[in-house]
């Protein structure tokens, strides 16, 4: 395990497409790329203005570019040069953009929501439309993709969870979000999108896909939305439990597979994620430290 200490909090961060590189973006604003194996840190870029909200920090295209969603549009810098690619002005619906499972597209719905739009990152352009909502009434919220693109799973005006087969255009199930539930604030799929999770604010949903039936309820977790990642390869979210710490927790079973803490501060972890490998994660704090350390389950 490597632990670091560094002049601000952690706020996001991300891997190197390799898994040789943390990215690092801080209270300060400042980006800063730490080299894993030298124990390194290289300056970025520095935001100014930073504001916290919906903040969200990922590299694109095979690791040339990094990509920082902030309140208002994406940043995306050319990481070799330094220089600014590109900007992505967000459409005025309150559901954020994300990367898709190639990690070259951004997917963002049209200020209607009955749309999931496409911008391509490295041509600086519009890509193909991804979905249209089946009526009206099914406008899109939050949403995820499979990691082999042919499912989406859509959180709806209806507060259905509608899974759609993308080739088909169609929806080919439907998932009532039953009260207990409580709103659902963002979605996941697992690795091999078997499993959806629906989380919200203090707890997460799992969903079993084939069977079309609730997996687990309730996993309590601390602010789910703000602070887990889903393993690349394995059944597994990292979250904050109800204590703060960070844990594993199956996908297949909702139940705790181990629960750490480490010195930058349980009640301060802002920020988690796994490698592309998926054989390490990086937990970063508000108390000016983060944490490195193998995944061992």
């Amino acid at each position: 395990m490597w632990i670091q200490k560094i002049p601000a909090g952690v706020l996001e961060m991300t891997f190197s497409a390799d898994g040789q590189v943390l990215y690092i973006l801080d209270s300060r604003g400042a980006i800063t790329a730490w080299h894993i194996a030298a124990k390194t840190q290289q300056p970025v870029h520095r935001i100014a203005r930073l504001v916290h909200p919906e903040l969200a920090l990922s590299t694109a295209c095979d690791g040339r570019f990094l990509v920082v969603r902030l309140p208002a549009f994406v940043l995306i810098w050319d990481i070799a040069t330094g220089a600014e690619h590109a900007q992505f002005r967000r459409e005025s619906n309150s559901y954020p953009p994300i990367l898709d499972p190639t990690r070259r597209l951004l997917v963002v719905p049209d200020s209607q929501r009955e749309l999931l739009t496409t911008w391509d990152i490295a041509e600086r352009k519009p890509g193909p439309p991804l979905l249209h909502a089946e009526s009206h009434f099914d406008r899109f919220g939050v949403f995820a993709l499979t990691a082999d693109e042919n499912t989406v799973a859509v959180h709806t005006s209806r507060r259905e969870v509608v899974l759609y087969d993308r080739t088909a255009g169609r929806s080919f199930v439907r998932f009532p979000t039953i009260p207990a539930v409580g709103p659902v604030m963002q979605l996941a799929f697992s690795f091999d999108g078997k499993t959806l999770a629906l989380l919200g604010v203090d707890r997460v949903t799992l969903w079993d896909v084939p069977s079309q039936s609730v997996r687990a309820g309730r996993v309590w977790c601390s602010m789910p939305i703000h602070v887990s990642a889903v393993h690349p390869t394995l059944p597994i979210i990292a979250a904050r439990n109800s204590s703060g710490h960070i844990t594993l927790f199956s996908l297949e079973t909702g139940e705790t597979i181990r629960s750490l803490d480490f010195a930058v501060g349980k009640s301060t972890v802002r920020c988690v994620c796994f490698s592309p490998d998926g054989l390490t994660c990086a937990v970063g704090g508000s108390n000016k430290q983060f944490a490195i350390f193998d995944v061992d389950v």
